[in-house]
C-alpha cells in the first residue's frame, strides 16, 4: 500500500510541476483518479481479506443473501 500511495503522490506531483506533452496531459487526470481509487479501494479489500472476523462476517452475510435470493 505504501508503494501505491507513493505512486499516487508522485503522479499528482508530476502532473502539476513537469512540462508534459498534450497527449500525456490529456490522460493524467484519469490516471491519477485510477491510482486514487486503487489506493483507497485496495485498503478496504486488504482489510476484508486479512481480518478474520470481518472475513467470516462477510461470508455469513453473503450466504444469507444467496439463500434469500434463491427462496
Amino acid at each position: 500500500m505504501a508503494i501505491l500511495a507513493d505512486a499516487v503522490t508522485m503522479g499528482y506531483l508530476a502532473a502539476s510541476y513537469l512540462p508534459l506533452s498534450p497527449e500525456i496531459v490529456e490522460y493524467t487526470g484519469v490516471f491519477g483518479e485510477l491510482l486514487w481509487i486503487a489506493l483507497h479501494g485496495g485498503t478496504g479489500i486488504i482489510y476484508v481479506v486479512l481480518n478474520n472476523s470481518v472475513n467470516e462476517k462477510l461470508k455469513l452475510t453473503l450466504k444469507k443473501a444467496v439463500h434469500f435470493c434463491r427462496s
